[in-house]
């Protein structure tokens, strides 16, 4: 990954984009040609019995082929979450065409800045962390940045932030197939949980233990159905003894209906 880097970073200094990378994948030059055989694979898994499952957490989903490519996953099966706090081409819930995917928008203090792609890959799963939203500017017309996760703490710490977006009743938004947003608001019995709140407690924690990743991860925060039985690593990935790998399953309550603020 570090041969890869170093690529990128001399096509900033140099006239030419050396498109051989090891593990990264970097746009435009293989990026979504990744990302779209990795959706028609899980939607090969779903049309084979096998389930499918993607999360993919962005600030922005407006590119026009990776939203037909979602709609095709969603008709085959795929359960599909999309944490996308700005804007989104996307409209769920459409009959036979995204009737399984789900779009939610969180929005508060902080700037919903990270990008997250999970796909399942019938119990081998991939993980992605990176820079890219996927939007056309992004995927064909920038340069940047995406990296497969194969540290299975670090796994463990992605897993538990989606989790902790997913399980939110407090700033979470989820869009309608017009376009329009319900908010997500706790049950009469259901305590209030605010995803911001439940990443800082886990950050403070690490700190206060001298922790040396980042968060400390507390799952009896969240809300435990949205946990599935984690997997191991995969084949080659650093040796590691924290479980949880596999990514939240969603769950829906939409307590009420009224304008989203901006983002």
């Amino acid at each position: 990954m570090g041969q890869d880097l170093t690529k990128v970073f001399n096509f900033f200094t140099g006239p030419t984009l050396d498109d051989r990378f090891r593990k990264l994948l970097i746009a435009p030059v293989a990026m979504r040609d990744r990302f779209t055989r990795a959706i028609r694979r899980e939607a090969a898994h779903a049309r084979a019995g096998a389930g499918g499952r993607i999360v993919v957490k962005v600030n922005g989903l407006e590119d026009p082929r990776m939203v037909e490519e979602l709609y095709r996953a969603s008709r085959a099966g795929v359960d599909i979450d999309l944490i996308v706090r700005d804007i989104c081409r996307l409209r769920p819930g459409l009959t036979d065409i995204s009737e399984s995917v789900t779009v939610h928008s969180i929005v508060g203090r902080f700037l919903e800045h990270s990008r997250i792609v999970y796909f399942e890959n019938a119990g081998e799963p991939e993980w992605y962390i990176g820079s890219a939203d996927w939007m056309t500017r992004n995927l064909d017309n920038r340069v940047e940045a995406v990296a497969p996760v194969e540290s299975l703490p670090i796994r463990r710490q992605l897993r538990f932030v989606l989790s902790a977006c997913l399980a939110d009743n407090r700033r979470r938004w989820v869009m309608n197939s017009d376009g329009s947003y319900d908010h997500v608001g706790p049950a009469a019995d259901e305590p209030v949980r605010d995803v911001h709140e439940t990443l800082m407690a886990a950050t403070e924690r690490a700190v206060a233990t001298n922790a040396r990743c980042g968060m400390v991860v507390d799952e009896s925060i969240v809300d435990t159905d949205l946990l599935v039985e984690p997997t191991a690593d995969p084949p080659g990935a650093p040796e590691a003894t924290d479980a949880g790998d596999a990514a939240p399953r969603r769950k829906r309550r939409f307590v009420r209906t009224g304008p989203r603020p901006r983002p």
